[in-house]
């Protein structure tokens, strides 16, 4: 029989990352590792981790970890000289790890190693954390140009995480669905890791009147939408109908000039009488 390793010995700086990683490789390598419990908080909220449901046998040992890196952890007779995460406590009477005050750099896949007193079994349990956050209600404003025949809309939502995106909703006067261009980014921060989204897009007025409005679906709530806003006029301003209205009146008013020119009699010239000679005519004409 193998001599027995006292696992009191991942307690020491020295010993605990081999041992760690060679018992990660062990469970990775003969697949005994159960698929991981899942547990979902939001930013700023506690997480308690139980390490196993038996809370009547005394435990031996207790380490919990993320990777390979050491969290928090206990031993029945040594103490812990590794440092531990300050925002972590172990509930020995609970089997459990407590994380207070979470953010999105303590999402990932933890492990719980633990030992009962009389046992030479170490039991591992795979827990992995989500953590999310949810976006602020998108803000959406516009500006159009001079002449109202095109308008830029702005949609903006902060904090959020994980990463999301945002979706328009436009529909123009006559009930039709817009397509434009869209122009998105995303900005992350460097301290909260939490994410900033803003898109913009171009609508064209030929359509006249559009309701807009944006969304954003994240992983922590329903859809939040933003205020429903009304871009271009009612009525499309353009020069065409200003044009054909000029030209058709030219058009007429030519046509009725050519029309009084070649329609209307002409006297010739050498046939003309002037007034006095009608004077004269009327005068000297005999009596009926």
């Amino acid at each position: 029989m193998a001599s027995k390793i006292d696992l009191y010995l991942f307690l020491k700086p020295s010993c605990f990352l081999p041992l760690l990683a060679l018992a990660l490789a062990f469970f990775l390598f003969t697949g005994c590792a159960a698929d991981p419990l899942q547990l979902d908080r939001k930013v700023g909220e506690n997480a308690t981790f139980y390490c196993t449901e038996d809370t009547q046998r005394q435990i031996k040992l207790l380490y919990f970890q993320i990777g390979d890196e050491f969290v928090n952890g206990f031993h029945d007779s040594h103490e812990i000289t590794v440092s531990t995460w300050p925002n972590t406590k172990v509930d020995v009477k609970a089997a459990a790890v407590h994380m207070y005050n979470l953010n999105v750099s303590h999402e990932g896949d933890y492990q719980c190693h633990i030992e009962f007193m009389g046992s030479e079994h170490t039991l591992t349990v795979q827990i992995r954390l989500r953590v999310t956050a949810p976006y602020s209600r998108p803000s959406i404003s516009s500006r159009c140009d001079a002449e109202n025949l095109s308008c830029m809309v702005e949609c903006t939502s902060h904090g959020g995480y994980p990463s999301a995106e945002l979706m328009w909703n436009a529909t123009e006067s006559n009930g039709s669905q817009w397509r434009g261009s869209v122009n998105s980014t995303e900005v992350r921060d460097p301290n909260t890791g939490l994410f900033s989204i803003s898109s913009s897009a171009a609508f064209d007025c030929l359509g006249g009147k559009q309701k807009v409005s944006c969304s954003v679906n994240d992983s922590t709530s329903d859809i939040l939408s933003s205020n429903t806003l009304s871009v271009c006029a009612d009525e499309p301003y353009s020069w065409i109908p200003i044009a054909i209205a000029a030209v058709v009146c030219v058009v007429i008013f030519i046509l009725a000039m050519v029309i009084l020119c070649y329609c209307c009699p002409r006297t010739p010239p050498g046939n003309r009488i002037s007034t006095d000679e009608e004077v004269s005519l009327k005068v000297t004409s005999p009596a009926s």
